[in-house]
């Protein structure tokens, strides 16, 4: 009789949302930070509460993790704790504050167990299981005050004061999705960008006024700008784990371009017309071109054929080559 009416119970604050006033013994807070090996653990006893303060950004955390460290003589009181989840929490949570007044929006008695954890939502697509360690909140709690409020509580009478003396090791830890965030800026030599298509790993993306913010998986990805304007543009970019990585991807003209070097001493010429931006890139017509290099009374000639979209380059080099012979 006693265990069906407490599974009653369980099932009724697992499912309707509770307004109470309740006390704690003592507020732990936490200040859960977005990196894959963050961790903060607290002492904490079966009648005191944790208020894990939430980051402004939460685009990465799929859930908060909560591990318990249950000692035998807790354990062994089975059915007699409860872990809680408040939302709407006044006042605001403080060291010095133990009255409190929320809504209970869920309710899961401790187990029998040295170990448990439970992980409360925070995304609605995120990929979290329950097994036999882990029990998984269902319902996403309302955050928009910045934290989440958990509450440990007894729920059964009779435990001896010693229980209320031991420490229960609590662990927070984020439960972060396999993503990052490209920040992507796309430039032009113009003033004004004109019209170009993005494509992250062949797939199409928006690029709005030459710039895109875009989640993605971990690991490598091929970006590709295309434009009927611009000459195409392809970047690999590593996407790590919940960070920013910033790509700026500079599109160059369609007009061809030449880049001439040659060492000091030697005279250059450009369709018998000499030519003095030498390591410098220019814009070269379209068309057949004939450079000459000149030293003494040395001179050698190539013939390019340039076409549109494509750069040049003509190097001119003094080589002595020594070899020894049998």
């Amino acid at each position: 009789m006693r265990k069906f009416l407490l599974f009653w119970l369980i099932c009724l604050f697992s499912s309707q949302v509770f307004s109470e006033q309740f006390r704690v013994g003592q507020i732990h807070s936490v200040d859960l930070q977005i990196q894959p090996d963050f961790k903060s653990s607290k002492n904490v006893k079966i009648i005191d509460a944790i208020a894990i303060n939430l980051p402004e950004d939460k685009t990465f955390i799929d859930a908060v993790e909560i591990k318990m460290e249950i000692p035998e003589s807790v354990a062994s009181w089975r059915d007699s704790v409860a872990c809680s989840l408040y939302e709407k929490i006044t006042p605001e949570p403080t060291e010095s504050q133990i009255d409190y007044f929320g809504n209970r929006v869920n309710l899961q008695v401790l187990p029998g167990k040295l170990s448990w954890i439970l992980q409360i939502p925070l995304a609605k697509d995120n990929e979290l299981k329950s097994d036999q360690y882990v029990t998984r909140i269902q319902k996403i709690p309302d955050v928009s005050n910045g934290f989440l409020f958990v509450r440990l509580h007894p729920i059964m009478k009779g435990m001896p004061d010693e229980v209320f003396e031991k420490n229960i090791k609590v662990t927070i830890t984020p439960v972060l999705k396999n993503k990052g965030l490209l920040n992507l800026s796309v430039l032009s030599q113009n003033e004004q960008l004109q019209n170009c298509s993005l494509f992250i790993d062949e797939q199409p993306f928006n690029l709005t006024e030459g710039s895109a913010k875009i989640i993605l998986d971990t690991g490598l990805h091929t970006v590709s700008v295309i434009s009927e304007f611009y000459r195409s543009e392809v970047r690999t970019i590593r996407i790590d784990l919940a960070k920013k990585s910033d790509l700026i991807v500079e599109l160059k003209s369609l007009d061809p371009t030449l880049i001439v070097t040659a060492p000091d001493g030697v005279k250059i010429f450009l369709d018998d017309e000499e030519f003095l931006d030498v390591n410098k890139e220019v814009k070269i017509a379209e068309g057949e071109h004939k450079v000459r290099f000149s030293v003494g009374e040395y001179d050698i000639t190539r013939t390019l054929t340039v076409i549109k979209g494509k750069t040049y380059k003509a190097d001119f080099t003094l080589d002595l080559q020594i070899t020894e012979e049998d």
